[in-house]
């Protein structure tokens, strides 16, 4: 009498698969899946510190007509979904560059290529964006409590997207998982007032507030002359700090000295692991205060001071902003085909 080989669970399962679906055995024990490792350029130059994206979809606009008791629907118009890029710190030159320009008004519209890696670092998909400007800033709670990872997000919108076919080419790394600063690690600096014990600062966002079309409606017009919306900062004070802030509020507020020159300017900055190095910093100009208050403490909680500020505007210290050397050519995908440019020799 025979005896039966009896195969390990995983290969019964693969060898039954493989007669209902007609894929051999060997092909679908050596298939990998995604990992979905994602990165982006700009104009071509890869940013780093990007952690993931997502977005960029295109929908289509439906329009309903009645013709002789018959309902047709047909498609109208399409639009593009927000492209929403997460960073960590420090910001790659490229990303400085951008943002610098949508603080300042400009934002001025750029090129992303946004691709999608499987396991083994080759690229699965890619997704050019024309004409990309910011929409959106959006920056994470700071608290000296948070073991949390620091993450910068932004929400860019583009004229046009399309899908380019996988090549099969290397795609450039994002940022390792937990590399960057920790949303404990910052520091605020506001003129004129104690801010060494400020606890935490609420998350925030900068919005271009000027286009006035719904995401992923393209305006280059009004791109061009954007002026940023900076959200109201809500910080948490140490109430040892109470004399100074309660002393502002009463100038500013009840005796109604907030004219320009009574109102402050402050300094954001996150810090590197050594609590020192600065690998971030966000200027805040024309602070006003909007409310001073004492939040109910529960238990053993430390007593604070809670204050609402207005800001006008925002923007990045020159030094922080350097220019980014064009690179379009080396980083751009292999299946667009771009040929290297070639520059003149010029013999002596």
């Amino acid at each position: 009498m025979k005896t039966l080989r009896r195969l390990p669970t995983l290969s019964l399962s693969l060898a039954l698969l493989a007669a209902s679906t007609g894929i051999t055995s060997a092909a679908l024990a050596t298939r990998t899946y995604s990992s979905g490792a994602q990165s982006v350029a700009i104009n071509g130059v890869t940013c780093s510190e990007v952690t993931g994206w997502s977005g960029g979809d295109i929908a289509g606009t439906v329009t309903t007509s009645s013709l002789g008791g018959t309902t047709k629907k047909h498609i109208s118009s399409i639009s593009y979904d927000p492209i929403v890029v997460e960073t960590t710190l420090p910001l790659s030159p490229a990303l400085t560059d951008a943002l610098s320009s949508f603080l300042s008004g400009k934002n001025t519209p750029q090129p992303l290529t946004l691709t999608t890696a499987d396991a083994n670092g080759k690229t699965e998909s890619t997704l050019l964006a024309a004409n990309a400007v910011i929409e959106e800033v959006q920056f994470p709670k700071l608290d000296g409590s948070s073991k949390d990872p620091f993450r910068l997000t932004f929400i860019f919108r583009a004229e046009s997207v399309k899908s380019v076919a996988a090549d099969g080419s290397a795609t450039r790394a994002g940022a390792k998982v937990g590399a960057g600063a920790i949303a404990s690690n910052f520091r605020i600096t506001l003129d004129g007032l104690p801010s060494t014990r400020i606890a935490s600062l609420e998350a925030f966002s900068i919005t271009n507030t000027t286009t006035g079309k719904p995401a992923g409606v393209f305006n280059a017009a009004s791109a061009a002359i954007a002026t940023p919306n900076i959200s109201d900062l809500t910080v948490a004070i140490s109430a040892a700090d109470r004399a100074a802030w309660t002393a502002w509020r009463d100038t500013f507020l009840v005796q109604g000295n907030s004219q320009d020159t009574a109102e402050k300017s402050a300094t954001l900055e996150l810090l590197g692991p050594d609590m020192k190095s600065t690998i971030f910093t966000l200027k805040l100009a024309n602070l006003g205060l909007i409310r001073l208050s004492t939040p109910p403490t529960e238990g053993e909680a430390i007593a604070r001071l809670q204050a609402e500020l207005y800001v006008e505007t925002a923007s990045l210290p020159s030094a922080t902003a350097p220019a980014a050397p064009p690179k379009a050519v080396l980083d751009a995908p292999a299946s667009l085909n771009i040929a290297p440019v070639k520059r003149p020799v010029v013999k002596p």
